[in-house]
């Protein structure tokens, strides 16, 4: 008996009930062997998904990313008024006369210097963040071409080290 073409399909299943069915199918030639052009179907669908799952992984790294620079820059605001309000009370407490109640009002008084460190650190993650968004939108819009244009394990390749690197900067946030 001979096998005119061999199958391969898989389904892959997601949070939420979500499923992706991905397949391929060939005709073989009178010297293929059957079992052995099954295995390279297996192993390109397992790279196939492994790519659109790195697309996915980044998508939502991205989203993550724009949110977090989102909350360090609301943070970096509040910083921002903490430390105007700091300066204005220290002008107030400058004109009082009386040594005990400027002493008393000083240590009630939050430390400028510890406000202005502390900005000065989240303006900092705020610059790593917006660089980190930067290349994952940039890996993003390339793995979509790669994805298009079939080079899924050369997509996996490049990207292995950025995703290692988002998976540690999520893992260090949450």
């Amino acid at each position: 008996m001979r096998v005119k073409s061999v199958k391969y399909e898989r389904l892959f299943s997601f949070e939420k009930y979500n499923n992706e069915r991905l397949g391929m199918e060939v005709e073989l030639s009178e010297h293929d062997d059957a079992a052995a052009v099954l295995g390279e179907l297996f192993f390109k669908i397992l790279n196939i998904e492994k790519c659109l799952e790195l697309f996915r992984f980044f998508q939502e790294k991205f989203e993550t990313i724009v949110g977090r620079i989102e909350s360090r820059n609301r943070r970096r605001k509040e910083l921002l008024e903490d430390i105007r309000i700091t300066e204005k009370e220290l002008e107030k407490i400058k004109q009082i006369q009386d040594e005990t109640e400027r002493a008393r009002r000083l240590c009630n008084l939050r430390d400028i210097k510890d406000l202005r460190r502390r900005l000065v650190e989240v303006e900092e993650e705020i610059e790593e963040l917006e660089e980190l968004r930067d290349k994952t939108r940039n890996a993003l819009n390339d793995l979509e071409k790669m994805i298009k244009a079939g080079q899924f394990e050369e997509a996996l390749e490049k990207y292995r080290e950025l995703s290692e690197k988002l998976a540690k900067i999520y893992n260090d946030y949450y």
